[in-house]
């Protein structure tokens, strides 16, 4: 796990290790990072400080915490995530961040007695000038202990711009801040595959081997249970 306070961007880099951490723990980065076509299979966790004013702040599958500038797109996390503490907690995103073509597939477990405040399947807490898009998450969140509890977002509070987002029916109570809302519905599991046509109703593409190709494609080799895959993949 990379840290930095620089913001600058990883490419094209992933983890497979394990990830244990106090603060903000991610797969891949830290805090106040930008990440694209990342990816991370290395399962983590975050533990309770021994003193409460350092306690766990965020954990990610991809970033902890991104901060105010920073964005993740085109990353998916694949790793479990454990929680004893934190504040935000988020398949792809801990807390903050523009997200985009994004998925993620990772359990989210809390341990213990301490409700975590935001969990969200690809991000915990976020704020009005974010926004999250073209997103999918297939973990079960009903057993996490939490306050605020979404398929895609864990905090509704000054929310941000939501679109095309879509979670496993059944993974959580809602979208949303345990509600259901535009730009983050669930979907049937046999529907589940066939949300690449909605992902890709904005048709992102980007340059890939000297030719300009589609963000998402078909899981053609069954690599991701059917469901939808990035470019890279």
């Amino acid at each position: 796990m990379l840290k930095t306070y620089h913001g600058i961007t990883i490419k094209y880099c992933y983890n497979k290790a394990e990830v244990i951490g106090k603060l903000a723990v991610g797969g891949v980065a830290s805090y106040r990072m930008n990440c694209e076509n990342c990816y991370n299979l290395g399962n983590i966790k975050i533990e309770t400080s021994d003193n409460s004013e350092n306690s766990a702040l965020a954990i990610g599958g991809i970033i902890a915490n991104p901060q105010t500038s920073g964005y993740i797109k085109n990353c998916y996390n694949g790793g479990t995530i454990e929680i004893e503490k934190a504040f935000g907690a988020g398949g792809i995103s801990g807390f903050y961040g523009n997200i985009s073509n994004c998925y993620n597939l990772g359990e989210i477990k809390t341990l213990g007695t301490d409700k975590v405040n935001y969990i969200g399947g690809i991000c915990g807490g976020s704020g009005v000038s974010f926004k999250i898009n073209n997103c999918y998450n297939t973990a079960n969140l009903l057993n996490c202990n939490s306050y605020y509890i979404g398929g895609i977002l864990g905090e509704d509070t000054g929310m941000p711009t939501l679109e095309e987002n879509y979670y496993l029916k059944g993974s959580a109570t809602g979208g949303a801040g345990r509600k259901d809302i535009e730009g983050a519905m669930p979907l049937e599991g046999s529907k589940m595959p066939s949300v690449i046509s909605i992902l890709m109703t904005d048709n992102d593409k980007v340059e890939w081997n000297g030719e300009m190709v589609d963000v998402w494609k078909e899981d053609t080799n069954n690599i991701n249970n059917g469901y939808p895959i990035l470019y890279w993949e």
